[in-house]
């Protein structure tokens, strides 16, 4: 038997009637959330070893630069830093008998449109000292000890000697 069309009974249509897209439309939203903060979270973490990385070429810079001219380290800490597309807001060298070391502070900002809105990262790095009692390196190793705890390292060192320190406090082993 044939229902007659427009009248009759309507069907029965439930309440969940159309719903499965709004709980597609409601799970792309979180999904697109998600992988925005782990994009920002990505960025920052990259701005961070952006900042740490800077921190370490500038202070190594300013240690450098250090031996020759104290006056002009932390602008070279600068120049490295701004070529590094970041930006010095502190340099302070220490410089005295038992002490030769520069520590430098840096902040990059995070790239991107959508993190502007986060902080700049910071990094902090310090070069040196150059010498310490108990390691005594290869330029200085001529002068009569009462003499090395003033003297400077020359501009250069011979061939096949290393004065960098290792994390560790130890000297570092001489290249060969």
């Amino acid at each position: 038997m044939r229902r007659p069309r427009g009248r009759g009974a309507p069907r029965a249509r439930g309440a969940e009637t159309g719903s499965a897209s709004v709980w597609l439309i409601a799970l792309l939203m979180l999904a697109g959330c998600v992988l925005a903060a782990a994009f920002g979270i990505g960025a920052a973490v990259t701005a961070r070893h952006r900042a740490e990385a800077a921190a370490d070429l500038a202070a190594l810079a300013a240690a450098d630069r250090m031996l020759v001219d104290p006056t002009g380290a932390c602008a070279a800490a600068a120049r490295v830093a701004t070529a590094q597309q970041s930006l010095l807001t502190s340099c302070v060298l220490h410089s005295d008998a038992r002490l030769d070391a520069v520590d430098v502070a840096v902040q990059s900002s995070v790239r991107g449109a959508l993190f502007a809105a986060l902080p700049p990262a910071h990094g902090r790095a310090r070069a040196g000292p150059l010498s310490t009692p108990d390691v005594v390196p290869a330029g200085l190793a001529a002068l009569p000890a009462a003499d090395r705890t003033s003297a400077r390292l020359p501009a250069r060192l011979p061939a096949g000697r290393s004065a960098i320190r290792s994390v560790a406090g130890r000297a570092a082993a001489p290249a060969a």
